[in-house]
Order: C-alpha cells, then structure tokens, then sequence
C-alpha cells in the first residue's frame, strides 16, 4: 500500500473544519437534498480522514515491529557467535597458582516458592593479581533446578570474602541445532575453615539475562571449596589460611 503523507490527513482535516464552521444561515437557505448531500459529503470527508490516520498508524507500529525484530535478530546473533560481546575477559598469558572444586547445595526462591538447587565446579583456575584480590575462570560448572541443569562457563574474581561469577550459561539446543545460551551471573562469600585448602563456601544470589527477559534470584546455598596448588608453577600464591579462630563471642 502506497504510503500516505502527513500533509494529506492536515488537508483533509483543514477541509472538514471548514465546512464545520459554515454559517447556520447558508444552511438553512439551502434545499433538503442539498443539505442532504453535503451531510453525505462531510461523512465521505471524515470516513477519508479517519482511514487515512489508521492507515499512518499502522505503518507507523509496522516499523515500530520491524526494529524490534531486526534487534532481537541481532541479540540472538550475538549470543550465538560473539565470545567479546558475551564473555568477559578471562587469563590466558600463564598458569594459574591454584585449582579449585566447589559443591554447593540448597535452594533458590522463584516466586515466592523454594526449589532444590545445586552449584558444581571441577577444577576451576584461580589467579593471584593482588592483596586479596583474585581471578577466576571456570571451564566446566553445572547449576542445577529440581531436574533441570544449566552448563557454565564462567569468569569471575573473588575481593577478600566476596566472590562473583559471570558468563554463559547453556540451556540444550535450539531447533537449528545452535546452544540455547543465556547470561548469567552467580554471588555469593567463602572463608577459610582453618584447615589448609578447605574453605566454606555460600552462594546468595543468581542472576540471568535471556533475549526476552532477565532476573536476579536469591539463593540458599552453602557447601565446600578446596583449593590445591598448581604443581607447575614454582611457588604459587595461595589463599590466605587463619592461624587460629577466635570463638569468645559464643562462650
């Protein structure tokens, strides 16, 4: 359909107007046929005018529709192709000081209701950078749901107790055969228990991002972490261990 131009609906107004404003005494003056016809004009006129602003309208939502399709497209295409976009920056220029397992079990709170959950990482790399401030990379991760488990790949860092995940995680396949991925995001603290390489671990929060929507959902899970150095580097840094615990508080 051919488009129509503002200033076709401001003249068909302008001519609706004008005959609106007519003097009551022409009218009157005139034959009931003619006022007949110019009734029926004036409803041609106004039909014409209320078509014309549908007709801008619905082009109007058209390419409102066809913009949103052509980002989601692009989204969708990131997501699929693009390691920059969607990954943050992980370590590759040397070995890691330390590995480390964590096993995490609880439940996370989805309207209002809990389910079972769960938090897997195998040998994931830690890199010292400074004080108490670590990378993390994390290659083979599972989130579980009740049945329902979501592989990671994962970056993070963890800044004194405080510890942060991010990157991708794979919900199966698509219909094409491409990974159904999505953005995820998991916080939560760890201390050191006081035996060397075993730390206390708690996840509190996971986060997603999908192409339609995204949330941030609280967590209930707590397990373990060990942590164990990597035998190729000559004297890897490791997590700080406390030489005692002080207990006063609960005596």
């Amino acid at each position: 359909m051919k488009p129509i131009k503002t200033v076709q609906l401001l003249a068909a107004l302008t001519l609706v107007f004008s005959i609106a404003l007519m003097p009551a005494a022409v009218s009157a003056q005139e034959s009931d046929s003619e006022q007949e016809q110019l009734r029926e004009q004036i409803n041609d006129i106004q039909r014409d005018a209320r078509d014309t602003i549908k007709q801008i309208k619905d082009e109007r939502n058209q390419k409102i529709k066809d913009l949103r399709t052509n980002l989601t497209d692009q989204y969708q295409d990131r997501i699929k192709t693009s390691d920059v976009q969607i990954r943050p920056n992980t370590i590759t220029d040397r070995e890691p000081d330390v590995y480390f397992d964590v096993n995490a079990n609880g439940w996370i709170l989805i309207d209002g209701a809990a389910h079972k959950s769960s938090t897997s990482i195998i040998s994931g790399n830690a890199y010292h950078v400074e004080d108490n401030l670590w990378k993390l990379q994390v290659d083979d991760a599972t989130f579980s749901v009740g049945n329902r488990n979501v592989s990671l790949d994962l970056v993070g860092k963890t800044h004194g107790h405080r510890l942060i995940l991010h990157g991708i995680g794979t919900l199966g396949t698509n219909d094409d055969g491409s990974e159904n991925q999505i953005r995820v995001l998991i916080r939560g603290h760890f201390a050191p228990t006081g035996e060397q390489g075993h730390f206390a671990i708690a996840f509190t929060q996971f986060g997603y991002q999908t192409l339609y929507d995204g949330k941030r959902i609280p967590l209930i899970q707590v397990g373990d972490a060990i942590v164990y150095p990597n035998e190729d580097v000559e004297n890897p840094k490791l997590f700080k261990v406390p030489s005692s615990t002080d207990l006063e508080i609960f005596s």
